[in-house]
């Protein structure tokens, strides 16, 4: 019986300390950013994309990229180097557009990602409007409401989405319902909005092609002279 009483005494220590041993291993992600006045914040690197992509102008809610916008045609003639005797957009790595003078032009991408020449392009006026529409033409530069800046350098549209505007008859506006900022304005807001809810819990650093800086209260002014990013 003593024996009997021993073993069950032991059993009950070992499933007690296995239970314990659970329970503190336990953790979720926000112990990722539970710094102690004896510990040193987490430093976290981010890196963020601004090429070519990102320029990219965020499409409207009605657009469905799934769907090919192509107009069916026999001879397909690009609008922009054509104007009017155009029946589509073509170019498979999209459009962009520059300003010259009062005029901004849709130009095409070309194959290194860089836009055409304006002297190539489809003149569409100092109102930046096509047919009926009037496209956003230019990313903003100063600062929001939410503190951000898009200033990506240029406005850039796929062949698809420009066909979904002006081709499909799926888009019955006048383009002032056309979202005006790019993906890269949406990346900054996304890291910015990450890094308010850390507080100062975590140290984050933004790697930008050759740069890189930390984000911290002391250099906010750095980061809004160097990247037109704001830290408030």
């Amino acid at each position: 019986m003593r024996k009997r009483g021993h073993c069950w005494f032991t059993s009950i220590i070992s499933i007690t300390c296995i239970i314990l041993m659970g329970t503190f291993s336990y953790a979720d992600d926000t112990c990722m950013f539970a710094v102690t006045a004896d510990e040193v914040p987490p430093n976290i690197a981010l890196l963020l994309d601004n090429g070519a992509e990102m320029e990219q102008a965020v499409w409207h809610a009605g657009y469905d990229n799934s769907v090919d916008y192509t107009p069916t045609v026999a001879s397909p003639v690009d609008v922009v180097p054509n104007g009017a005797g155009g029946n589509g957009f073509f170019n498979d790595s999209g459009y962009g557009i520059v300003k010259h003078g009062s005029s901004y032009y849709l130009v095409k991408v070309l194959d290194n990602l860089e836009l055409d020449d304006y002297g190539n392009g489809l003149n569409i006026g100092s109102s930046h409007t096509w047919g009926t529409v009037t496209l956003p033409a230019e990313p903003s530069t100063t600062v929001d409401g939410d503190g951000i800046i898009d200033n990506a350098t240029f406005f850039r549209y796929s062949a698809n989405y420009l066909n979904w505007i002006f081709y499909s008859g799926s888009y019955a506006g006048n383009g002032s319902d056309l979202p005006t900022k790019s993906r890269f304005y949406y990346a900054k807001k996304a890291i910015f909005s990450m890094a308010r809810l850390t507080a100062n819990k975590a140290k984050f650093g933004i790697y930008q092609i050759r740069n890189a800086i930390a984000i911290s209260n002391e250099q906010c002014p750095l980061i809004d002279s160097l990247y037109n990013l704001r830290c408030s």
